[in-house]
């Protein structure tokens, strides 16, 4: 079973990968010479709120979906109440 808790260089690693990924989404969006000067930062802001917010729903989808394959196909339902006799 994975670690429930990954290290600051192993996070440090992920946002790396992030930010390249970061790179080759501006590349799609504006082209080989990037956005030209008539672009102000508002567009530039919109495009990195889009990415980070599909970045953040296929990484939770991917995990939760990879966690919920390891819930067993039948668990006990826990008893709230305990009867002694």
């Amino acid at each position: 079973m994975a670690k429930s808790k990954l290290s600051p260089e192993q996070l440090a690693a992920l946002e790396e990968l992030a930010q390249q990924w970061g790179k080759i989404v501006a590349h799609r969006a504006y082209g080989e010479d990037g956005p030209g000067l008539d672009v102000d930062f508002d567009p530039m802001e919109q495009i990195s709120a889009a990415v980070s917010r599909g970045l953040a729903r296929g990484t939770l989808e991917q995990l939760t979906q990879r966690q919920a394959q390891q819930v067993p196909g039948e668990v006990p339902c826990p008893s709230l109440f305990t009867h002694h006799g």
